[in-house]
């Protein structure tokens, strides 16, 4: 039997569309995720992703992500490993990333795929203002973005 697990971490309305933003700000990749996501606008984000960090990835750099107003739909776990396979995200370079949530839970299913990761520093957040603590002690500065 299929194993399921839904990343909507908080009441999201059905009909909010996906998106995402990324920018390169400094040397952070400050990355707004909204909507409610399927397998597509996930594949899609990461492609995007794996060519913004291509454009940082010469130097030391960080990464926050904004999810307080994401979520996932509910997906299979082989589908969604299967979804992300042939997408390679170069991070050699990538010392921290700092997710902006609602709730510590937040993207649960998600930190494998970070936090695993050697020599990146990993945390989720509550406030804009402890990301951007917590991105100084990396020499990062906070992307206006998820102020």
């Amino acid at each position: 039997m299929a194993q399921y697990f839904d990343l909507i971490a908080f009441a999201m309305p059905s009909n909010q569309q996906p998106g995402y933003e990324i920018q390169i700000l400094h040397n952070v990749l400050a990355v707004k995720l909204t909507g409610r996501w399927d397998l597509a606008s996930d594949r899609d984000y990461l492609h995007d992703l794996s060519q913004a960090i291509n454009n940082v990835n010469h130097q030391p750099w960080g990464m926050l992500v904004d999810m307080r107003d994401w979520g996932l739909q509910q997906v299979d776990s082989n589908l969604f490993s299967n979804n992300v396979a042939n997408i390679h995200l170069d991070r050699k370079n990538q010392v921290c990333e700092c997710w902006l949530v609602h709730h510590l839970t937040q993207g649960e299913q998600l930190v494998p795929f970070v936090a695993t990761l050697p020599n990146l520093h990993f945390k989720r957040v509550l406030r804009p203002q402890d990301a951007q603590q917590w991105l100084s002690l990396f020499d990062l500065e906070m992307p206006s973005l998820a102020v």
